[in-house]
């Protein structure tokens, strides 16, 4: 979800490359002067903050919300989880947030759910990505019928065999 290696990614394949994080800042900027950001784990707030800085989309963070998390048992679990969220997403939405990203991979799906009880729009990385990818395919892009990365310097050999079966 810090959209790790994305950069690389795009530079060694001739097809579009899309991070999760950088879907869901495109898709609440492109609807939301302002935008909430919801994070999981107080290690991440640094983190996130730097992928924010990279996409351009600090100025337009209306504030960032870290909920801390015991366990990954409880973070993975919607029953402790959820009213969290929606705690955090409205709080978000009156201090000036017009749209709220909730990052992290295994929170996919949970915008969608919760968006009842939040009074502004809840933005799910996974859902913005297959979103984007939707729409490439729908204005008709074809991919190469063979993905072989542009370049193959500096890869692993193992990963440079893989490229090769493709």
């Amino acid at each position: 979800s810090f959209d790790s290696g994305l950069l690389a990614a795009r530079e060694l394949l001739p097809i579009p490359v899309l991070g999760m994080t950088e879907s869901a800042l495109q898709f609440a900027s492109a609807n939301a002067q302002r935008i909430g950001i919801i994070t999981f784990g107080k290690v991440s707030r640094a983190l996130y903050q730097e992928v924010f800085s990279r996409y351009g989309v600090l100025p337009a963070v209306a504030g960032i919300r870290v909920i801390d998390i015991a366990s990954t048992a409880d973070y993975l679990s919607a029953d402790k989880m959820d009213a969290r969220i929606v705690s955090e997403a409205n709080a978000l939405a009156a201090a000036g947030a017009q749209a709220v990203v909730i990052c992290g991979a295994a929170m996919a799906g949970v915008a969608q759910r919760l968006q009842p009880a939040v009074q502004v729009p809840l933005v799910d990385g996974i859902a913005s990505a297959v979103t984007r990818a939707e729409a490439l395919v729908g204005a008709g892009f074809q991919p190469p019928s063979r993905l072989r990365p542009a370049q193959t310097a500096g890869l692993s050999a193992e990963l440079a065999a893989l490229f090769e079966q493709i």
